[in-house]
């Protein structure tokens, strides 16, 4: 029964209460007070992790803003960009329009082409398809016909019917420069041959 009696008092035989220790006593459980000196521990590196957690989350926020602050700015760089492009494609489609016109201008006769672009109305000329390129260019040539037959208009002032030499010799280069021009398919050998015979 002595047994019993002492299993009732202490029901954990293998922890042996301290008589004079108990809680925060003197001279007390050496386990027990490092496992309060680890629990302390362990409670300072829960505050010092949330704290840092706290400013990771703060220095997380902070960059995800940058972040879309140089989304903006990209995006409207990008806008930007696009905006530039269809502008310069539209000065590109104009002056691919405008040279294609002067070349077939060239080609019929013309002798100002830069005058012919000028007055031209080339939102209906169409650069890719060459029946309408003859058309535009035909249509134009009756309505403008003073810009056509440089030998007519050379005639003029040199005092009969005999044309001036030097203006047929510098109109048949010029023929025979847009011809190799539009053999080659180079507009701007056509431009100088053009230029070239105004000097």
């Amino acid at each position: 029964m002595s047994e019993t009696k002492t299993t009732e008092e202490n029901p954990n035989p293998e922890t042996n209460p301290d008589p004079k220790g108990g809680e925060g006593g003197k001279g007390g459980d050496p386990e027990a007070a490092r496992t309060r000196i680890r629990l302390k521990e362990l409670e300072k590196t829960i505050e010092d992790l949330k704290g840092k957690n706290s400013a990771y989350e703060k220095e997380k926020a902070e960059a995800e803003k940058a972040k879309l602050s140089e989304i903006d700015r990209l995006k409207l760089e990008k806008e930007g960009a696009e905006t530039r492009t269809k502008e310069l494609e539209s000065k590109l489609g104009s002056v691919q329009k405008e040279s294609s016109f002067k070349i077939a201008a060239l080609q019929a006769g013309c002798v100002d082409p830069e005058a012919a672009v000028k007055l031209a109305d080339l939102s209906a000329f169409k650069e890719s398809d060459p029946e309408a390129i003859k058309a535009s260019i035909e249509d134009f040539k009756k309505a403008r016909p003073y810009l056509f037959g440089a030998n007519k208009m050379a005639n003029i002032g040199t005092g009969g019917g005999e044309p001036n030499p030097n203006v047929t010799k510098a109109e048949d280069e010029k023929k025979r420069k847009l011809e190799e021009a539009a053999k080659n398919k180079d507009p701007m050998a056509a431009l100088k041959a053009v230029t070239a015979v105004k000097k």
